[in-house]
C-alpha cells in the first residue's frame, strides 16, 4: 500500500511539472535577430522618399535554430498588408534583400520582414517610408570658393566664426549678424572652455533630424523638418555624424547640414566644426 502511495505521489509531481512548464500562455521560446542592413544603397530607419522612387530595404536574420521562411509584406496607408517577397532557407544566417518603387501618390508605406524559424517561431520588423510629391532636388555643399572643408570656428579665436548658408561664405566678427545662419558661441562657462554649440543671429531655427541620405529633396526636408517637434535657436552639444534641419531667416526656405568632424583644440581657440549642407539652388 506504502509503495502505491508513493507512486500515485510521483506521477502527481510530474504531472504538476508538466502543467507549470507547458502552460497555455507560455511564449514560444525564441532566439531569432533582425537587422537592417545599412549604408548609402539601403534605407534602414524610417524615411521620406519622392513619388515613383526605387528603393532596396536589407535584413540580416540570425536564430539559434535554422530559419525557414522570409516574408516581406507591405502596407499602404494603413490598408490591409499583403505579401511581396517570400523565400525559403535552411540557414541559422540568412541576408535578404528587397528591393521595390513608391507609390505615385503622397502616402506612407509600412514594410515588415517577418522570419520564421523550423519550431515554426516568427520575428518581426517594420519601418515607414512617407513618400511626398517630387519636389526640387538639393545640391550638396561641401566645399567652399577655395575648395576648402566649410567650417564653422571657435568664434573667440582667429578665424571665422560663423557661416552665411544663403551665399555659402564665411563670416567674420565685423560681419552683420544678419548674415550669420550658424554663429559659434565662443568660449563658454566660468572656465572659458569651448564647448560645440551653435546659435544664429538672424532667426535661422535648428531641428535635430534622422537621415541624411534619404533627404533629397526640398520637400522631403520641409516635411522631415515638421514632422521633427519644436525648434529652437541654439543647438548645443555638437557631434560628428549629427544632421540638423535648418529653416533658414524666418523664411520659408530650408537646409540640411551633416556634421562631418568637431576638433576640440587644447590651445590657440583654433576649435571648429567641420560641416557639409544641402539646399536648392
Amino acid at each position: 500500500m506504502k509503495n502505491k502511495i508513493l507512486f500515485l505521489s510521483l506521477i502527481t509531481f510530474l504531472a504538476s511539472l508538466l502543467i507549470s512548464s507547458c502552460g497555455p500562455d507560455e511564449e514560444p521560446k525564441t532566439n531569432i535577430t533582425i537587422d537592417f542592413i545599412g549604408g548609402s544603397s539601403f534605407i534602414s530607419s524610417d524615411a521620406i522618399l519622392t513619388t515613383d522612387a526605387e528603393f532596396s530595404i536589407g535584413i540580416n536574420a540570425v536564430g539559434d535554430k535554422k530559419l525557414t521562411n522570409v516574408k516581406v509584406s507591405q502596407s499602404i496607408n494603413d490598408a490591409a498588408s499583403g505579401v511581396v517577397y517570400d523565400t525559403t532557407t535552411n540557414e541559422k544566417n540568412v541576408r535578404v534583400v528587397y528591393s521595390g518603387r513608391t507609390t505615385n501618390q503622397s502616402g506612407s508605406m509600412l514594410i515588415t520582414f517577418q522570419v520564421t524559424d523550423k519550431d515554426n517561431n516568427v520575428v518581426s520588423k517594420s519601418l515607414t517610408i512617407t513618400v511626398s510629391e517630387a519636389g526640387q532636388n538639393l545640391t550638396i555643399f561641401d566645399k567652399d570658393v577655395n575648395d576648402i572643408s566649410l567650417k564653422v570656428w571657435n568664434a573667440d579665436g582667429p578665424n571665422a566664426g560663423a557661416f552665411d548658408i544663403i551665399v555659402g561664405v564665411q563670416r567674420l566678427k565685423d560681419d552683420d549678424d544678419n548674415q550669420k545662419d550658424l554663429k559659434d558661441l565662443g568660449l563658454q562657462g566660468s572656465s572659458l572652455a569651448w564647448a560645440p554649440s551653435w546659435t544664429s543671429g538672424n532667426g535661422t531655427q535648428f531641428k535635430k533630424l534622422g537621415n541624411w541620405d534619404n533627404i533629397k529633396t526640398d520637400i522631403a526636408l520641409k516635411e522631415a523638418y515638421d514632422a521633427a517637434g519644436p525648434a529652437s535657436d541654439q543647438i548645443d552639444n555638437i557631434t560628428e555624424g549629427d544632421v540638423y534641419g535648418l529653416k533658414l531667416r524666418d523664411t520659408d526656405n530650408y537646409a540640411l547640414i551633416l556634421i562631418t568632424k568637431v576638433a576640440d583644440i587644447a590651445s590657440n581657440n583654433e576649435d571648429y566644426i567641420e560641416f557639409q549642407f544641402k539646399k536648392v539652388l
